[in-house]
Formats: C-alpha cells, structure tokens, sequence
C-alpha cells in the first residue's frame, strides 16, 4: 500500500488484489485440500497437484501486477495480463476441483 501511495495514478487498487488474490486465494485452496483430505479419512499432506496449485497463484499475482504496472505507464498490454491472470485463476480452480472432486464425489 505505501507503493501505491507514492503512485499518483490510478492502479486498479493493486495492494487490494495482492491482498485478495495471493493471501485469500493461498487459505481458500489451502483450507479445501485440507478439508477435503481430512473428511475423507486420507493424509493431509501436500502432494504435486497441490503444489503447482499453489505455484499458479503466484502466476495469478504476479500477473495482475504486472497489469497494475503497464496500465499505469500507459501501455496497451496491460489487458493481455489480465487475460493471462484469468487463464491461470481458471485453470487453478479446474485442477482443484479435478483432484478434489474424485474424494468429494465417493461420499
């Protein structure tokens, strides 16, 4: 926050969509598997799909700086990012659902 403050532009409330995307996001995905996991009777324990889950939130966060950053300088290709955040936000919540859906679906 104290960034954009400096900034006299405006950037799309940046510091908000860190907050929301990369610490909301990180505790909604984590508090799922770990749900999901524990309800079903397996080990909570982090495996690979979770982790490129998590690694995708960084492409998520990062993107949508990247964003805030060229819309403030002014740049065209801004849009392209939050297309390309939108991408991965997707793909995020498809391979979550993929891999904790088959514990979800045997209840």
């Amino acid at each position: 926050m104290a960034i954009e403050s400096i900034l006299l532009e405006y950037s799309f409330s940046l510091s908000l969509h860190i907050f929301t995307l990369g610490f909301l996001s990180t505790l909604l995905i984590g508090f799922g598997y770990r749900v999901v996991l524990g309800h079903s009777r397996n080990k909570i324990d982090a495996d690979k799909t979770a982790m490129v889950i998590f690694s995708i939130i960084q492409f998520v966060l990062i993107s949508r700086v990247v964003a805030s950053i060229l819309f403030i300088n002014d740049s065209k290709a801004w849009i392209g990012f939050i297309h390309i955040g939108l991408m991965f936000w997707i793909v995020l919540f498809v391979l979550w659902i993929i891999k904790q859906g088959k514990l979800l679906i045997r209840f």
